[in-house]
């Protein structure tokens, strides 16, 4: 009997720019007989919460799926929470290639949703969970009985997590083989989210699947940059997945890994900076060329350029690496 879940994400495939890994963890789980979509939740995340909900729409509809949709409200859980995420107002202007739908009153309701729900098939229903978790903490905080009648958390089953990622590795060799039979002539491997994992968790959740695709774009004869964001240990993470070349994140002490790390490192710099004037994005530029100056390096930030970033400060960096 397949798993009954429902899938709770912000789906930013469809918003120029957006993320589309969870449109495509959608369509894996339309397509595995192991499971039964109840219905799909959208939260604030990657995109405003009304673009997810246009988005997974516009995806349902492509497939020819009937698999209700409810969308969460917009903003947070708290007012502390919104603030920190005000960079989401920005992506209010950015191009929406799919329709920007108009949501009914009474599709805003996801929290009610899982609730009614998980408490009219109490034990049946699994939360699938790849985006904030405002939607669950709404219903949770309206049906505090809710958490007896919600099945076990699937992160609590190893085998089931396990065949997730024996599949994410499956196709995601066969991204890299087309991405190198295209040109590319290295590979970039991003673990954005490595740093919320426990380091008991890293040798089956990090180490092993990155190795296995390191080994394998290796065996393609291109090398291969990885990138632990905000993973607590670097060195043991090279010594173990030996990538050619690792990127850091903006949190990590740049001095530290250039006395730890003996390959090529590459990134650092924190994309905020951009945000400030040109004079402070020299001093930080110049930081992390002088740290490493005597070692390998490939300058870059130590993660995405954010959406509000001035072109004219973007031409300040790149003329400020070349003079150095």
């Amino acid at each position: 009997m397949p798993k009954r879940i429902i899938i709770d994400t912000d789906p930013a495939m469809g918003t120029k720019g957006g993320d589309p890994e969870d449109c495509f963890a959608i369509m894996l789980a339309l397509n595995s007989p192991e499971l039964q979509i109840e219905g799909i939740t959208t939260v604030q995340g990657n995109v405003p919460v009304e673009r997810g909900f246009s988005n997974v729409t516009y995806l349902l509809n492509e497939l020819k799926k009937d698999i209700p949709i409810h969308s969460g409200i917009p903003g947070t859980f708290d007012e502390d929470r919104s603030k920190e995420r005000s960079w989401l107002g920005q992506r209010e202007n950015m191009e929406q290639i799919t329709p920007l739908l108009t949501i009914d009153k009474e599709k805003i309701d996801a929290p009610s949703f899982i609730s009614s729900t998980c408490n009219d098939n109490p034990n049946e229903i699994e939360l699938v969970t790849i985006g904030p978790l405002t939607n669950v903490a709404k219903a949770l905080e309206q049906t505090p009985d809710l958490k007896k009648n919600i099945k076990k958390n699937f992160f609590e089953d190893e085998y089931l997590i396990n065949r997730v990622l024996l599949i994410i590795e499956k196709f995601l060799k066969i991204h890299i083989k087309n991405q190198i039979e295209n040109g590319a002539n290295v590979i970039q491997i991003f673990d954005s989210w490595a740093g919320l994992l426990e380091e008991r968790d890293y040798p089956n959740y990090i180490y092993t699947p990155t190795l296995n695709l390191v080994d394998y774009v290796k065996s393609l004869g291109v090398p291969v940059i990885c990138f632990p964001r905000e993973i607590k240990n670097y060195k043991e993470f090279c010594e173990i997945v030996k990538p050619d070349a690792v990127n850091i994140d903006y949190n990590v002490d740049p001095l530290m890994i250039s006395k730890n790390i003996k390959i090529p490192v590459q990134g650092g710099l924190d994309p905020k900076i951009l945000l400030t004037d040109q004079e402070n994005l020299k001093k930080e530029i110049l930081k992390y060329l002088d740290i490493f100056k005597d070692h390998p390096y490939i300058f870059n930030l130590g993660h995405g350029i954010l959406p509000e970033t001035d072109p004219a400060m973007v031409e300040h960096l790149i003329n400020t690496v070349r003079d150095y």
